[in-house]
């Protein structure tokens, strides 16, 4: 997820913001590499994640640097980087002892939190950005076995909407908390980084196992939902540059056993997909309640689900031993 935020209200007790660029809080994903030049915030757990996410910051500062960041200001501007230790556990650079948080779910909170709190630190309080897209955003439980918590929704629109209520009054001040690639497709935001950044690719990374999989080099573990997406979104693009622990989508996975993770996760992505190939609307809508929503057009959703549909087929069927799974 990266966030940042545009200048436009003065804080009451500092002196009038400088001319800046947005302030952002990013994670070390792909579309943290779309940020614009501003202020970027992250939260770097591990000194593997810290490395990256400075790389990441280098490289889109240096991509955009020339270009002017908003309406609101004129010319280039200046990136700057701030990294803040985030864990779950006790220690760190300060030795801090305090209860364990052994889940991730919390951690959507803590990015926008240390976002809004370094922007208005900054006098930059008017919009905070999160790039995540539409299909882990929203992200419609793939099946029946997934519904619930077992899909998260860190970056829901509807948890956005009720973040900014709650940021707005803590804070003092109005935030707008925005998606502006909610519609969009991971393989639509990963053009934008093919075209513009493409050497960044291999750096960000999507693997939800990353810091259990990191040896040789590699932090990707090829088979969790989030690196078959990525791979998807890539390769319908180029050559995928990642390195993935597993490469899944080269094995016969109708021989895999039932209880493997990658055969399970990869069967769930292709129903998916051909719900989406095959079904109408309105039988969606039946099938996945949680497209009505007064916080995202249902709509939109459901066409954005059918590109990536697109995209898987174009992809997988690429693979002839994948090409069953697709009828």
């Amino acid at each position: 997820m990266t966030f940042f935020c545009s200048p436009k209200i003065k804080s009451p007790k500092k002196r009038a913001p400088r001319r800046a660029a947005p302030t952002s809080q990013a994670r070390r994903g792909i579309p943290a590499l779309l940020a614009r030049p501003g202020g970027r915030v992250t939260r770097a757990p591990s000194s593997l994640l810290h490395t990256h996410q400075a790389l990441i910051a280098c490289a889109s500062a240096n991509t955009f640097a020339a270009r002017p960041s908003s309406t609101e200001t004129s010319g280039p501007v200046c990136a700057a980087h701030s990294q803040i230790f985030v864990s779950s556990r006790d220690g760190g650079p300060t030795n801090l002892e305090h209860d364990v948080e052994p889940s991730q779910r919390t951690r959507s909170i803590v990015f926008m939190i240390l976002g809004a709190i370094v922007a208005r630190r900054q006098g930059l309080h008017r919009i905070i950005y999160m790039a995540e897209n539409g299909q882990m955003a929203i992200h419609l439980p793939l099946s029946g076995g997934r519904i619930g918590a077992f899909s998260t929704h860190t970056a829901h629109p509807t948890v956005l909407t009720r973040f900014k209520a709650f940021l707005s009054a803590i804070l003092g001040i109005q935030i707008e908390l925005v998606n502006p690639y909610v519609y969009e497709t991971k393989g639509e935001v990963v053009s934008r980084v093919v075209k513009d950044l493409p050497d960044g690719l291999p750096v960000a990374t999507s693997c939800w196992r990353s810091a259990r999989v990191v040896k040789g080099g590699i932090n990707h573990c090829g088979e969790c939902i989030p690196c078959l997406i990525r791979r998807i979104a890539i390769e319908s693009h180029r050559i995928d540059p990642t390195r993935y622990r597993r490469d899944l989508l080269k094995e016969d996975i109708k021989r895999l056993d039932e209880g493997d993770e990658g055969r399970r996760n990869f069967v769930d992505i292709a129903e998916f997909v051909m719900r989406f190939t095959k079904q109408s609307n309105k039988e969606l809508l039946d099938e996945f309640p949680d497209l009505i929503c007064e916080d995202f057009d249902a709509n939109r959703a459901i066409e954005m689900y059918r590109r990536f549909g697109k995209e898987a087929r174009k992809v997988l069927s690429g693979y002839p031993q994948l090409r069953a799974f697709l009828a």
